[in-house]
């Protein structure tokens, strides 16, 4: 289940980065892992104005917690 939940991750990564152009993190300066800050809006470039319905998807693919996260079959209905 855990890599379901990642691989629905990354996809919003990548609609995410389609959609506006860049990442939804920042790399740390002191390693080379990323993190997302989870306490900024990601959601607030004017592209996620023009279709909800997208915002949204790409809003739960992006939850922290992996739980929370829809299956793959969810995101089809």
């Amino acid at each position: 289940q855990d890599s379901l939940s990642t691989d629905i991750w990354s996809l919003g990564v990548l609609f995410y980065s389609l959609i506006t152009g860049k990442l939804p993190y920042e790399p740390e300066k002191s390693n080379s892992q990323y993190k997302i800050d989870f306490e900024q809006d990601l959601f607030t470039e004017r592209q996620w104005n023009e279709d909800p319905c997208i915002k949204q998807i790409v809003e739960v693919m992006l939850l922290p917690d992996p739980a929370q996260r829809p299956a793959a079959s969810d995101l089809l209905e």
